[in-house]
């Protein structure tokens, strides 16, 4: 699989960004940019997203015994998405994960790189929209969610005690929503698990806000392994630097965490299960008025997991492509 397919989008969206200042078409293409946002009774989206995600070891990970020991070095998760607005207030979403991971192995004290791909837990969400306004000027788009995430991904590598007992899995996460965030223990959970959430897009002129939460509650999953609850939350204000003739191009600052508490085996918390990730970085959108929304964006660590983290995040690049017909 290709990493990183949207470096040609990140060209296109700086090229509109330093091609111009707006003209009397600004409006329009602002206009546009909450028609995307948005819902509208009949109308199919398809799009892909992803997530890249470096790792290294924390202080304690590097004193960590290395005998029997997975050390994880990166995470990534391609997310296919298609989604159907049932009316002006309603849409289904159906996301495929496609993870892939990237580790250090160690056997006896001898340590072979390695990795993995395949298919995560697929997810099924319903979108309900109660807020709607969309002027020349100012526009306010406020969705709630909720859905299902399916115990489609492999759980192979949680089949055995030893990941436990050799304290292996304290080198190791879990993906937060099917392989959005984070890094990953298994590529599955093996558990039926519930997700809600909302989204927010508020302009006035050409300055806006967008931020997302979701929350995922999870239940049991396979070998009596319990993933514990998440929470994740992306949030920051936005510029529109260029706006003509159904194009506009801007940029946001984001502050994005994610927050899970320690996982349970057979009745026990998990040590060094947690996470407690805080981001902030620059992203780059691209609007396109026949339907197009492409963001790309570089997350950077200011706060992560407390002392007993033996993996921290060096860094995080994401980016989507969406079509609404």
């Amino acid at each position: 699989m290709v990493r990183f397919p949207f470096t040609n989008a990140l060209a296109l969206g700086l090229l509109v960004l330093v091609s111009g200042s707006a003209s009397a078409c600004e409006f329009c293409s602002l206009y546009s940019t909450s028609e995307l946002s948005g819902v509208k009774s009949g109308q199919l989206s398809v799009g892909v997203s992803e997530e890249f995600t470096s790792y290294r070891k924390s202080p304690r990970g590097e004193r960590a015994s290395k005998r029997d020991a997975e050390f994880l070095k990166s995470f990534g998760a391609t997310q296919l998405g298609v989604g159907y607005d049932i009316s002006n207030s309603f849409s289904l979403q159906l996301s495929v994960p496609i993870l892939y991971r990237d580790f250090e192995q160690f056997r006896g004290f001898r340590g072979d790189r390695d990795s993995e791909a395949g298919l995560g837990d697929i997810s099924g969400l319903i979108s309900y929209a109660p807020v709607q306004i969309r002027e020349a000027e100012r526009s306010l788009i406020w969705t709630v969610l909720a859905g299902v995430k399916t115990p489609t991904g492999d759980t192979g590598n949680l089949d055995s005690r030893e990941v436990v007992e050799d304290r292996r899995i304290l080198a190791k996460h879990h993906p937060a929503f099917g392989g959005t965030e984070g890094s990953a223990l298994s590529l599955g959970s093996g558990s039926w698990d519930t997700v809600l959430g909302s989204t927010v897009f508020a302009r006035q002129s050409r300055y806006f806000l967008r931020g997302s939460l979701q929350y995922a509650l999870r239940t049991e999953g396979d070998f009596d392994y319990r993933f514990a609850d998440v929470l994740a939350f992306d949030a920051g204000p936005g510029y529109f630097l260029y706006a003509d003739h159904g194009l506009s191009g801007g940029i946001r600052l984001a502050l994005s965490g994610e927050f899970k508490g320690r996982d349970v085996f057979e009745g026990e918390k998990v040590e060094a299960s947690q996470i407690r990730d805080l981001y902030l970085g620059p992203e780059v959108l691209v609007t396109m008025d026949d339907g197009l929304f492409v963001n790309i964006g570089v997350d950077l660590p200011t706060s992560t997991a407390g002392s007993d983290a033996l993996l921290v995040p060096e860094y995080r690049v994401r980016g989507a492509v969406t079509y609404r017909f």
